[in-house]
């Protein structure tokens, strides 16, 4: 007979139905994942539903989740409605099990691809230092004929690979250009030699290099492209026209070049103005402008280092506009000791609102330099009309399209790194040192003075040693 329960403080007769050796319900505030006890999954957290889950002991079983698992009998409880979730569990399942597969199988295929390629690079390089090198190759008499001794190094790459001499005419070429900078003389006529012949033996038989002279080149600090490209014809040493042409178009990939790719000026004369370091250098005779330049601009990228690219960045000025700077500085004073009270007023300028220009007579004479072959020896009313970016005398700007000369790594630094005196004007003495005003009235009365009045000024810059 049924028991009475008492439930609300009312007295029903509660039918007590059997129930499942197992059940769990899951609260809305309690979040647990699967446990296992007697083969049974007790507790499993859904989310914040008020959902119940009956599990019955079955001897469903699954290894890869490390317990058994009554996925037949498995079923959810929600508002009075069973709901059966044998899928949701098997796809859980299903998923945990492909996941190390697919883990595995990444692995594999991994070092699969690595090893390929591994094996394709050992291959290429083997194949073709072989050709290079010889080391082994077949032994057959190869016979060429020059006609033309001004041929291309492409033409005779593949010239030599129709004849059997090599076999990659692609990196035969890359060699040539890596070890003689793809300076190559032909000798006319027919040419005999084994195939067995490393790339060396085959240039010498193909391409006698005469002997060569050494010159020692010196640049001196603050010379043009101009000045540069005068000093090197005089030395025997390219042409002006292979010169302009390989400074202003030849591919010369170096960091501190990138930016001017899509900068430069129409109005620009030479693309490496300010790039040409100053310096010592050693040079063959039959060296290629090209050659030149690749040898003066790694000196460059020696000397101009990341740190002084990081202070341009701290002054918000691009590299090209510091060689600008330190160019105008180089020109502007005669003494390395007046590069930082120069390199002020021209920052102090590009500072002030008062100011729109540099007004400085040294990128005019550059103008006209470059133009006329020579610097006027004074300026006239007529000169400072000229139209032209490089006229820092008229107009509203500052820099000019590139710098005036090739200027010295003191003088970089000196635009890097300006004095912090307060000047703005400045004038020179007749012993080439210079005198500097903070205010225009400060200035003028400088101007008024004759020679010898402004060489007794003594500001006290340079220890009072280098002003008499």
């Amino acid at each position: 007979m049924p028991k009475k329960k008492t439930v609300n403080g009312s007295d029903d007769l509660v039918n007590k139905a059997p129930v499942p050796k197992k059940k769990a319900s899951i609260s809305e505030d309690k979040k647990e994942i699967f446990t296992r006890k007697d083969n049974v999954i007790e507790k499993v957290s859904f989310g914040s539903d008020e959902t119940s889950l009956s599990a019955y002991n079955s001897q469903g079983s699954d290894n890869s989740l490390g317990f058994d698992i009554p996925v037949d009998k498995l079923s959810l409880q929600k508002d009075g409605e069973e709901v059966r979730v044998k899928e949701v569990v098997k796809h859980k399942v299903r998923y945990d099990r492909g996941s190390g597969v697919r883990s595995l199988l990444f692995t594999v295929s991994y070092l699969v691809v690595v090893l390929i390629l591994a094996m394709v690079l050992a291959h290429y390089i083997i194949t073709r230092a072989n050709d290079a090198f010889a080391f082994v190759k077949d032994d057959v008499t190869v016979e060429i004929t020059i006609d033309d001794t001004n041929m291309s190094l492409e033409a005779l790459a593949d010239l030599l690979y129709e004849k059997g001499a090599i076999n990659y005419p692609g990196f035969f070429q890359l060699y040539v250009k890596l070890k003689n900078e793809g300076e190559f003389v032909l000798k006319e006529g027919t040419h005999t030699f084994s195939s067995n012949n490393n790339y060396d033996v085959i240039l010498s038989n193909l391409n006698p290099v005469p002997p060569r002279e050494t010159v020692v080149i010196t640049i001196p600090e603050g010379f043009t492209t101009d000045d540069v490209i005068d000093l090197f014809l005089s030395k025997g040493i390219g042409t002006r026209e292979g010169f302009v042409d390989a400074i202003n178009n030849a591919e010369l990939n170096y960091w501190f070049l990138e930016p001017l790719e899509d900068t430069v000026s129409e109005e620009r004369f030479y693309r490496l103005d300010g790039y040409l370091y100053p310096d010592t250098y050693y040079f063959y005779t039959t060296s290629s402008e090209v050659s030149v330049l690749k040898k003066i601009l790694n000196n460059f990228g020696k000397k101009f280092n990341e740190a002084y690219a990081d202070r341009c960045r701290e002054l918000g000025i691009t590299i090209d506009e510091a060689l600008i700077l330190a160019s105008i500085i180089q020109c502007e004073a005669k003494y390395a000791a007046d590069y930082e009270f120069v390199s002020a007023v021209l920052h102090n300028r590009l500072k002030s609102r008062d100011f729109v220009r540099f007004d400085c007579d040294a990128t005019l004479q550059y103008y006209f330099r470059h133009f006329e072959g020579e610097r006027h020896p004074e300026l006239t009313a007529e000169d400072l009309l000229v139209d032209s970016l490089y006229n820092t005398r008229k107009g509203n700007h500052f820099f000019t399209p590139g710098p005036i000369c090739n200027p010295s790594l003191t003088a970089i630094k000196a635009a890097l790194y300006p004095s912090d005196r307060n000047f703005y004007y400045f004038i020179n003495k007749t012993n080439g040192y210079n005198v500097y005003a903070t205010t225009y009235a400060q200035h003028l009365k400088y101007v008024s003075m004759t020679p010898e009045e402004l060489l007794r000024v003594d500001q006290g810059l340079y220890g009072g040693d280098n002003e008499g």
